[in-house]
């Protein structure tokens, strides 16, 4: 029992310092938790981001970092490569062209062998997901929802449907 491997946490002696380990294996690893330089450099483009004010909204891509910010009037956030494909993909199309969830799935799944099998649980979270940013953000584009036809992006104030 004395040897013990920093992969299987449930083995460690009872110890009141070990107690704490085995309900948050997480806290084994001392790194986890702490902000990288990765991090560090996404918190300082966001932060530059969000002192400017944008009329329209921009995509920032930082070039100290790995990571897309969308920045409006109200702000700056960072969005994932999975909301970036979703807002480009739409952003391409002509105004208030509708685009159904399985064209919208395809840029984001070229390969059907990566679809996830819950794929159609996914896209709608990461739709959500960008919804908010974009209303957080305060921007003029909205994704608009026709029912069991897809999805367009309008923006504020001009609704053309085709």
């Amino acid at each position: 029992m004395n040897s013990i491997t920093t992969r299987d946490w449930s083995i460690r002696p009872d110890t009141a310092r070990n107690a704490s380990l085995r309900k948050a294996p997480s806290l084994l690893n001392p790194r986890r938790g702490r902000p990288t330089g990765h991090a560090h450099w996404s918190e300082q483009v966001v932060r530059k981001a969000f002192h400017r004010k944008f009329s329209t909204t921009r995509i920032i891509f930082p070039r100290e970092c790995d990571r897309i910010v969308l920045a409006a009037s109200k702000g700056a956030v960072i969005v994932t490569p999975e909301q970036m494909a979703i807002f480009g993909f739409l952003c391409r199309q002509h105004p208030g062209h509708i685009k159904t969830t399985e064209e919208i799935c395809e840029v984001l799944w070229p390969d059907p062998d990566e679809m996830p099998d819950y794929w159609v649980d996914v896209f709608k979270h990461q739709l959500s997901r960008l919804r908010e940013k974009l209303s957080y953000v305060g921007s003029e584009l909205s994704i608009i929802t026709v029912n069991t036809r897809g999805y367009y992006l309008e923006r504020s104030g001009a609704e053309v449907i085709s």
